[in-house]
């Protein structure tokens, strides 16, 4: 059996870094709708409160993981497309 693996050279062609920006403005934009739903939550009695503070504890958790995926991948996303922009740019040797 032909095992079929991801080599560097997909690797380089797969990454955007347009696609991953739009994906931190759209995660961006789930946590700030997770907090909007919380605060409406917080005049629902009697669990009202403490739905608040669960839920902005998730929203917390969901933007320090945020941060931390942004932090880890972020620069190596950007890394390789400085990469791959100065390798198609380059003239090709005959």
């Amino acid at each position: 059996m032909e095992e079929r693996t991801f080599g560097w050279r997909q690797l380089l062609g797969a990454v955007n870094l347009g696609d991953f920006a739009r994906m931190v403005a759209a995660e961006l934009a789930q946590i700030g709708t997770s907090a909007r739903l919380a605060t409406e939550s917080l005049g629902r009695l009697p669990f009202g409160p403490l739905l608040f503070v669960a839920a902005m504890f998730i929203v917390l958790l969901r933007f320090v993981l945020l941060v931390l995926v942004t932090a880890v991948f972020g620069p190596a996303i950007l890394i390789i497309s400085i990469v791959r922009g100065i390798s198609r740019r380059r003239p090709e040797q005959p």
